[in-house]
């Protein structure tokens, strides 16, 4: 409170404006307090893909660090499940899969472009033709404990239509193509906005997920490559 203000008021409004102040000066810690970045279900979306690839990458804060049980012969605690659900703009699943993704790493996937995209795999149908004509996608994340002791690096994730629990840690980015009065297109990126999953969400994200890899997603995710990606045009 600023002294002259002390002076001038009278008690019970000095006793007021420091009751403000304190408020001021806590709500935005509470605000902060109540946001976290790293939850287990994240949403994101590309577009424009007909002008610029979108990329997502993701890694591992390492809060559930101490919790999960080490892969066998990995020496890592906290693994999680990085598990990606593709939708086609009209609601339809286009493509889902699994990356392995430890503490501090940092994992990348084109969704379009390239070998090893997240699009690789999708079936013919509806999905595919919805994404190819709007070239947009929506992208959802859920964050998955991995398989502990007994597995194998190959085996920790289980299939993404059959995941285990929701486990805290997964941090994502995606980039975003915009088009430009030039030739060139401007390349945006943003984190993933953390989202309220449902039990209607959760059974319709890994019902959907069994319908496609039953028509031939592959369960591990194509791009499943370590280290970062940039767009391109």
């Amino acid at each position: 409170m600023l002294p002259f203000l002390s002076e001038v008021l009278p008690k019970n409004s000095r006793m007021k404006l420091k009751l403000l102040s304190s408020l001021a000066l806590a709500l935005p810690l509470a605000m902060f307090g109540q946001v976290s970045l790293d939850t287990a279900y994240q949403v994101n979306y590309a577009s424009n893909l007909n002008i610029g690839d979108a990329v997502i990458n993701v890694s591992n804060s390492g809060f559930s660090a101490g919790g999960n049980q080490p892969i066998v012969n990995a020496n890592t605690y906290g693994d999680i499940c990085a598990n990606i659900y593709v939708y086609a703009p009209d609601q339809e699943q286009a493509t889902c899969c699994t990356c392995l993704v430890s503490p501090n790493s940092l994992h990348s996937f084109a969704v379009s472009y390239g070998p090893g995209n997240l699009l690789t795999n999708v079936p013919g149908g509806g999905a595919l033709a919805s994404i190819r004509a709007t070239n947009s996608v929506v992208i959802k994340l859920l964050a998955t404990a991995a398989a502990g002791a007994g597995a194998t690096l190959n085996d920790s994730c289980p299939r993404p239509d059959a995941p285990l629990g929701l486990v805290t840690g997964l941090v994502s980015w995606a980039t975003h193509a915009h088009p430009t009065n030039t030739t060139q297109a401007a390349i945006t990126e943003t984190p993933s906005t953390p989202s309220t999953l449902s039990t209607g969400e959760f059974l319709k994200l890994t019902q959907d997920c069994n319908y496609n890899l039953t028509r031939g997603s592959q369960v591990q995710c194509p791009g499943c490559r370590v280290g970062g990606l940039a767009t391109g045009l």
